[in-house]
């Protein structure tokens, strides 16, 4: 061949000269060349080559490739030297360096038919080269699927979606264009080991193995493979339904109003609006909640896709069976994702192990709901219960809403209780269409009480004592003296006062004080009735004080202040007790006569003696107090001593006599006499000068104006009337003198 050429060149540029023949030259150097190489490709026609190509999948994306070469003629392109399978076999006992291209040809030829087979696609060889024995080439490598090969996006992790998808119940389907060389007849055998399985192929299938053979005469030679793979065991299984389940989570632990969860689990999720399905993937439907985990990481859809299109229109299928109910509900919600449900834990899926658990969870909450429990706020309820109060309800005292049945999803729902109240014993009760919230309330926590503890003081302070001057013109000694008689009650425990009502089924027979603010705070007692009970109270000290002092005049006033400060507290109606009592209290102003004696010589006051009959109030501790003004000094006398004198802050001089809640029968009269002081006396009677002086001043006034009238003198001429009757206009007569 090389001979050929020379001659041919040799002919062709006979005569000629110079330059013209060394571009003539030149051209004729290439076109040899290319026409070598041409023929060179052109006698690898002559290849005849059986190949076996075994395939094993790993999992949908990666494979194991086993290679066995049998050769019974192969030109070698690098010196294009054609070697028989006798020439291979002689080759391999004395020449390695020549075995050894060989190998490397073979190796490379292979190589290249499987990476335009699998375009896409990294391959990887397991050995440096092919062993060799007995005619027979054997190689192995590794086929791994690009995102590409799938048509998918760079940034997909291949491996987890394709898995993934397998163990969901969904078909892979693959296509190859499976290549070969002209002289290459080329076996081509996928083995799909359990649990992977196939669900169609245009292969030839012997049990778990499905082949293709492209054949060549001459020519190269390629066939179209279709394979459609599937998972024969999958975690989760073809489904064609939507799988949600709600949950009605009241949670009642906090103090303020309670809080209203609807808790949406998807753990099987319609994907038909979402349209987001590679075109290679088949046989989906709905997708557990792992799946859709993996979509979101794999950028296919996003959160807010799946709130809209799969978690909003659950909850507005439910919201109506709420607030079209006796539940009487405006509900306005927050939406939240139970995070470790999303995809913000360390691992949110596992790609072998494909399912519904975690479902995919996310919550309406409204913070601002009115739950009721025997027609009262479940607040008052359960501090009533902490109270010490029992309750057995049906499902008829709790309303959650009507016709849950008709929901189109399973539902439950959950009461999480305040701290110490339990409904059978159960903090946190459960309950669905067949448990109803019902049974027996208590307390773990309850304040227990037996007997009132009511403490009252009933203040008498003398602000002054005055002389009744109207009395003194009149002939009688008689002081007025000023009263402010107050009644302060620390109501700590008491039995529930006849003006307020709770549910019949809540029995309470102590309501200490905690319990009576969360009744008033809640609503329990109603204005109306806090008017009658603090109306009650006021008279009952306006009746008090007439029996102490029968002639007082004037109008009690309910201390309206002192109560509504009292009814503060730490609003903690799981620790409901007593230590701070409601306060009721009222006064008046009024004054009180009190006849005295006096004389000038010799100079003496005499105040009439006070008898009070003070009496114990039934199942409170009473304690009476009286105060007189400063420059006054007394002495008290009661038949059982009971009387104790004290002294108040600022100095004056009383007394206090007290009644235990056992005394409600008793009466105790107590002999007070005042003795003022010459001070005092002055300070009491100056008015009465004062009055006296003016009225003196005034008498004296009236002699000097009336004897300075009589001194006057008389008129003695009278202007006649006839005077004027000259006159051209008319003149009235003067008047008459009154002057006799």
């Amino acid at each position: 061949m090389l001979k050929l050429s020379a001659l041919l060149l040799r002919w062709m540029f006979n005569g000629m000269v110079g330059k013209k023949r060394d571009l003539i030259a030149l051209k004729w150097f290439i076109f040899a060349c290319i026409f070598l190489f041409v023929f060179c490709i052109s006698s690898s026609a002559s290849d005849n080559v059986e190949t076996d190509i075994e395939f094993e999948f790993i999992d949908g994306v990666n494979l194991n490739v086993e290679i066995t070469v049998d050769v019974n003629s192969i030109t070698i392109p690098a010196n294009g030297v054609t070697y028989t399978k006798s020439d291979i076999q002689t080759l391999s006992t004395n020449n390695p360096e020549m075995i050894g291209a060989i190998k490397i040809s073979i190796k490379g030829l292979v190589s290249d038919q499987l990476q335009e087979s699998f375009p896409d696609s990294v391959i990887v060889s397991l050995q440096e080269l092919p062993t060799y024995s007995s005619g027979v080439f054997i190689d192995s490598c590794t086929v791994s699927f690009l995102p590409s090969f799938y048509s998918l996006n760079d940034s997909v992790d291949v491996d987890s979606f394709v898995n993934g998808f397998l163990d969901c119940g969904a078909y892979v389907n693959y296509s190859f264009t499976l290549k070969s060389y002209a002289g290459w007849n080329q076996s081509y055998t996928f083995t799909i080991p359990q649990p992977l399985g196939y669900k169609r192929t245009n292969g030839d299938v012997n049990l778990n193995q499905i082949n293709w053979q492209v054949k060549t005469i001459g020519e190269p030679n390629e066939k179209e493979a279709q394979l459609t793979l599937l998972d024969a065991e999958p975690t989760s299984p073809f489904s064609e339904n939507e799988s949600m389940h709600v949950q009605f989570i009241i949670d009642c632990t906090q103090s303020d109003k309670p809080v209203l969860t609807i808790q949406f689990q998807g753990f099987q999720t319609l994907i038909s609006s979402y349209d987001i399905i590679p075109d290679f993937i088949s046989n989906v439907k709905s997708l557990p909640a792992d799946a859709m985990r993996l979509f979101v990481l794999q950028n296919f859809t996003s959160w807010t896709m799946i709130k809209d299109q799969t978690f909003d229109p659950a909850y507005f299928r439910v919201k109506p069976f709420l607030e079209n109910s006796s539940f009487n509900q405006n509900i306005s919600t927050f939406f939240s994702w139970v995070n470790n449900t999303t995809v913000s834990t360390i691992e949110p899926f596992n790609v072998s192990h494909m399912d519904i658990n975690p479902p995919i969870t996310a919550n309406y909450s409204d913070d601002s709901i009115t739950f009721t429990i025997c027609n009262i706020s479940s607040r008052a309820f359960f501090g009533l219960i902490n109270a010490g109060a029992n309750a057995n309800i049906t499902k008829n005292d709790v309303i959650i809403g009507d016709n849950l049945e008709s929901i189109p999803y399973p539902y439950e729902g959950r009461v999480m209780f305040p701290d110490h109240v339990m409904l059978n014993n159960v903090n946190d009760f459960n309950w669905d269409e067949n448990i109803a919230i019902e049974g027996s309330f208590s307390s773990t926590n309850a304040s227990h009480h037996s007997e009132y503890d009511i403490s009252t003081s009933f203040m008498i302070d003398v602000k002054n004592t005055d002389l009744n001057l109207l009395s003194f013109f009149t002939g009688r000694t008689e002081l007025s003296m000023g009263l402010c008689l107050t009644e302060t009650q620390n109501r700590n425990v008491t039995e529930l006062p006849f003006q307020f009502s709770i549910p019949e089924k809540i029995i309470l027979p102590y309501v200490n004080s905690d319990a009576f603010r969360v009744c008033v705070e809640e609503q329990v007692f109603t204005n109306q009735q806090l008017d009658l009970f603090t109306s009650y109270h006021k008279d009952l000290f306006h009746s008090r004080s007439k029996t102490l002092f029968p002639l007082i005049k004037g109008s009690a006033l309910f201390d309206q202040s002192a109560f509504d400060e009292s009814l503060l507290w730490d609003e903690n109606i799981s620790l409901m007790d007593e230590s701070k009592p409601v306060i009721v209290s009222s006064s008046i102003q009024t004054a009180f006569p009190l006849l005295f004696d006096f004389s000038i010589l010799p100079p003496s006051v005499s105040i009439q003696a006070l008898n009070l009959s003070f009496s114990g109030i039934k199942d409170q501790d009473v304690t009476y107090s009286m105060i007189f003004p400063k420059g006054i000094r007394i002495d008290i006398s009661d038949t059982s001593n009971r009387a104790e004198r004290i002294q108040s802050s600022d100095g004056r001089m009383g007394f206090s006599i007290s009644f235990n809640e056992t005394d409600d029968d008793h009466m105790e009269s107590v002999i007070i006499t005042m003795h003022p002081s010459g001070l005092y006396l002055l300070a009491m009677f100056v008015p009465c000068i004062i009055s006296i002086f003016i009225t003196m001043i005034l008498l004296v006034l009236v002699y000097i104006i009336r004897k300075k009238r009589k001194s006057m003198p008389k008129a003695n001429k009278e202007i006649p009337s006839q005077e004027y009757e000259q006159e051209d206009y008319y003149v009235p007569p003067p008047p008459p003198s009154k002057r006799k």
